[in-house]
């Protein structure tokens, strides 16, 4: 399955807000043929967090408008925009069918937002809208880690992830020295950076960031130190974590454009030779 946000996405939510409960059967992890996984964890009394394999981490939350029932996606996007993923899915034992509601069908005029809300509080078959994206089934962390048993821990990164866990910023820094692997992991998939994102370690965690942990690995339960740290209401290192994320991105970018425009010199180095060579032979006409 694609990035659950690959076009079939509302500018404005079907509804703001809900206290409907959570669906139990909805939360774990899923996964489709093409072995693309859907995460679905709970992150309040009202709200799911999802994460599909290739995105980011997104805020859900069971919805009712007439008879219809759905659950509505939070995507953040770039400069801060929200788009709204409306889905209605069934369980039945181990299997996950998911239909996505589409306003702009490929084989149709795109639906207009007033129309779909419309459809749903007069229940005017508003199954209509809706199209299966995939089925998935449900597989458990553990036994997903113990096809793969981690290779035997070094005795610095197990010194890494304690000092970490504990807020012990010296001992992170001598671990690391030492020759500690700055993105190790123990047994549940979690990193030093993990654990100091979800214990409040502030120092540590811009210690791990400045040694080049990755912000965006994910445990066995596919939650990063962002999810960890989300969870925990750690506010200051979330923001530190959101800052290294984007700083990342934006190095990635210049690193992309520095690399255009070399090919670009290139090129027009290139043109300029031919241009000599082209004026030589002109010369001895």
């Amino acid at each position: 399955m694609a990035s659950i946000a690959s076009g079939c996405y509302l500018d404005e939510p079907l509804v703001h807000k809900s206290h409907l409960p959570l669906d139990p059967a909805l939360i774990g992890t899923w996964e489709d043929k093409d072995r693309a996984k859907w995460n679905v964890t709970r992150h309040s009394e009202t709200e799911y967090a999802i994460r599909d394999s290739k995105g980011e981490p997104m805020i859900a939350f069971p919805g009712r408008l007439g008879n219809k029932s759905f659950i509505q996606i939070t995507v953040p996007q770039s400069g801060g925009k929200l788009i709204y993923v409306v889905i209605s899915y069934a369980v039945s034992g181990d299997t996950l069918e998911i239909s996505m509601l589409d306003p702009k069908p490929a084989t149709a005029t795109p639906i207009g937002f007033a129309e779909i809300k419309n459809a749903f509080l007069q229940n005017l078959n508003p199954d209509k809208f809706f199209a299966k994206i995939g089925t998935f089934k449900k597989i458990n962390a553990a036994s997903e880690t113990a096809k793969s048993p981690p290779a035997k821990q070094k005795p610095q990164d197990a010194n890494l992830l304690s000092a970490a866990g504990r807020g012990d910023l010296a001992s992170v820094k001598q671990a690391i020295a030492q020759g500690a692997d700055v993105n190790a992991k123990d047994v549940n998939g979690t990193t030093a950076l993990m654990m100091a994102a979800k214990n409040g370690h502030g120092v540590v965690v811009k210690e791990l960031l400045a040694k080049g942990a990755d912000f965006s690995a994910k445990d066995n339960n596919w939650k990063t130190a962002f999810d960890h740290s989300v969870a925990a209401k750690h506010d200051e290192i979330t923001i530190d974590l959101v800052i290294a994320k984007e700083k990342a991105e934006s190095d990635k970018r210049i690193a992309q454009y520095d690399e255009e425009l070399a090919e670009l010199k290139q090129k027009l180095d290139g043109t300029q030779q031919k241009r000599v060579e082209i004026n030589r032979e002109k010369s001895k006409v």
